[in-house]
């Protein structure tokens, strides 16, 4: 059986969720399992995936590791241990062959990798060079906010913006990270304008 590919930068790629599927039609006596390896209450998080062939031979498995940080970029601010855990099993399963072209990373990893190479840019760039803040990003740093006893105009005053809406998406991530690394204190970051960032890193699979 063939698997669908992406081609990434000239190179072939398979998804997660293809091989996945490919396992569970292919091996219908087995079972792919996660474990999470970092502390509960780590920023960090280390998932491991195993994957058994045949469940009635469990001395035959492969393993592997990923590791997300929470905050860091859109989808690991809500959905960090989702996000190891489908890297994990992509490389668990690349271990056992299934989806093996140019490596054993699958695209979903290769994705944000890419993205994660990107230049940074200036916090300040254009609104129409970037998307626009999402509805979930806009309630996010209210509840932030929120809870630093903080209020819209001293997000105004502090980032020299009118509205969350005049946000990009990159640079509501910004503010997040910012607000995340708050803890207690009840003042919002110093920080230059011209400060860069990293740019956003959105990998594109499910879950």
């Amino acid at each position: 059986m063939t698997l669908p590919t992406i081609s990434i930068k000239g190179k072939d790629y398979v998804q997660v969720k293809d091989r996945i599927l490919y396992f569970n039609d292919t091996y219908p006596n087995g079972s792919i399992n996660t474990e999470l390896i970092s502390p509960i209450d780590s920023k960090t998080i280390v998932v491991k995936a195993t994957v058994y062939p045949d469940t009635k031979n469990p001395e035959r498995s492969f393993s592997d590791y990923s590791q997300t940080v929470i905050g860091q970029g859109i989808v690991n601010q809500t959905a960090a241990m989702e996000n190891a855990s489908t890297s994990a099993v992509g490389r668990a399963l690349g271990f056992m062959g299934i989806g093996i072209i140019e490596s054993v990373a699958s695209a979903d990893e290769v994705v944000k990798a890419t993205a994660a190479q990107e230049p940074k840019q200036d916090f300040h760039r254009p609104i129409y060079a970037d998307k626009p803040i999402s509805d979930a990003q806009v309630k996010l740093i209210s509840l932030l906010l929120n809870k630093k006893g903080q209020s819209d105009e001293d997000l105004k005053a502090k980032y020299k913006v009118e509205s969350k809406k005049d946000l990009t998406m990159s640079q509501a991530s910004t503010i997040i990270d910012n607000l995340n690394k708050l803890e207690d204190e009840k003042s919002l970051p110093e920080r230059d304008i011209n400060e860069e960032i990293n740019p956003d890193e959105i990998p594109d699979f499910e879950q």
